[in-house]
């Protein structure tokens, strides 16, 4: 009878262990999964007498790491690969990003407005939206990203014409609108930009006529010719600090132009860029704050309107501007800005300082001289800068780099008369295409040892 007692004993021990050991084995599964993916270190492989097979040395692993940064719809994660032997494991998890809290969510554009037309690039970089495509909503967002793929600009006339969208939300990959995008979109109430945007081209809101107030964003460079022209209801806009270029009539035909409290002796401002001169002036003064002058701005007192300035001054505090001699410079008399049509002005010959540099867009605006010279040292000028010049004769260059770009003759407003003077030191640097356009008159000369050699176009430029 004992004998059967120990057994049962027994028996039950051996059973209690054997469920102790598969316990155990179940408790590390279960640790395993909350662990991260762990690398499988190569291990040696034992030598074979019999059949001579070589054993591999264990890997001694050089781990680089790569972050995969969260979504909004999937986490983030670093990936630890071995540079030997391309083992890799994952760790360092990291949890989904919520969305923007406003407009096309900066990461997957969950809230962009369904239906709209995307096209790539022609170098499939990034998305351009180019219209309404399907879409039926009448508040627009437009995607940050599209496929995958960043969209980076609005395209030409992509909604003009649209009398439905009342509003559009700009996200902040878009870098650039293009000309007339939102044209005669009479019914566009509201604009939201976003920082990113860097050039708003010609005629991009030309027309809408709802639009009340504009906020530009930070980090904007560039506002074209006409932009906001025609928007008849706008009283409201700001300019950037970061802009940098504002061309002509930006608010030709606006509520902002028509109200007499934002000019500024009789100068139009939007915050610290003087936009024009007011129509018709007989005397203006740029502001002391003024940092940036678009340009054309002195065409309502120019030759067009009769001209009718006769008195014209800088606010002596401005530190960013100086007037010499009918023209407005740098402060720092590099950067010749723009003449100034005072009435009855006249301007038999100019000559650009050695000192100025760059010559800003449409600086010689309406202008009459009969000979220019040009210094040393421009090596920038804007477009359209010397086309304007009147009555142009004769014009010295004595910088060689400019005898080297084409685009610099195309911006002369000159004829099959006007002389072109330039070292004859210079004839190597011409550009090969200005060589075939031009005539070189072989008789003129000064003395026997002549430095200019003259030359006309072969036809106007």
């Amino acid at each position: 009878m004992k004998r059967k007692i120990l057994l049962c004993v027994l028996i039950l021990l051996f059973s209690f262990c054997c469920l102790s050991l598969v316990a155990c084995g179940s408790n590390n599964n279960n640790n395993n999964e909350n662990t991260a993916t762990q690398p499988q270190t190569t291990t040696p492989i034992e030598s074979n007498t019999e059949t001579g097979a070589e054993t591999l040395p264990e890997c001694e692993h050089d781990y680089n790491a790569v972050i995969t940064q969260p979504t909004c719809t999937e986490r983030g994660y670093t990936t630890h690969t071995c540079s030997k032997c391309n083992e890799s494991y994952i760790d360092t998890y990291v949890d989904t990003l919520e969305h923007t809290a406003e407009g096309a969510c900066e990461l997957c554009s969950a809230d962009a407005t369904d239906g709209l037309s995307y096209t790539l690039d022609s170098d499939q970089l990034y998305y351009i939206c180019d219209g309404i495509g399907e879409a039926t909503a009448t508040d627009i967002v437009i995607a940050n990203a599209y496929n995958g793929k960043p969209v980076k600009e609005i395209s030409y006339d992509a909604f003009a014409g649209n009398t439905t969208i009342t509003s559009v939300f700009i996200p902040a990959n878009v870098e650039k609108i293009q000309q007339n995008a939102f044209g005669t979109a009479t019914s566009l109430r509201s604009v939201s930009f976003n920082v990113g945007l860097k050039e708003i081209e010609q005629y991009a809101f030309v027309q809408c006529t709802a639009l009340t107030e504009i906020v530009l964003p930070e980090g904007l460079e560039t506002i074209e010719f006409y932009c906001f022209g025609g928007c008849t209801l706008l009283e409201s806009i700001n300019i950037p600090t970061s802009v940098t270029k504002v061309e002509y009539d930006i608010l030709y035909d606006t509520a902002y132009r028509n109200n007499e409290s934002n000019y500024i002796d009789n100068c139009l401002m939007v915050d610290d860029v003087m936009i024009e001169i007011k129509e018709a002036a007989t005397t203006a003064t740029i502001p002391a704050n003024t940092r940036l002058i678009s340009e054309y701005a002195f065409y309502y007192v120019g030759p067009v309107y009769a001209e009718t300035l006769t008195n014209f001054s800088i606010n002596s505090a401005n530190e960013n501007f100086v007037f010499v001699n009918h023209f407005i410079y740098s402060s720092d008399m590099k950067t010749l800005v723009s003449y100034v049509p005072l009435k009855d002005s006249v301007l038999e010959t100019f000559t650009i300082d050695d000192e100025v540099t760059t010559i800003q867009a449409q600086a010689f605006q309406d202008c009459t001289i009969s000979e220019l010279i040009i210094g040393q040292n421009v090596v920038n000028f804007g477009e359209d800068c010397l086309n304007t010049i009147n009555e142009l004769n004769s014009i010295v260059i004595n910088n060689e780099v400019l005898l080297a770009n084409p685009n610099f003759f195309q911006d002369i407003n000159a004829n099959e008369t006007t002389y072109f003077y330039v070292p004859r030191t210079a004839i190597d640097n011409f550009n090969p295409d200005l060589l075939s356009i031009i005539t070189i008159d072989e008789t003129y000369t000064e003395t026997e040892d002549a430095i200019y050699l003259r030359f006309t176009f072969s036809y106007a430029t």
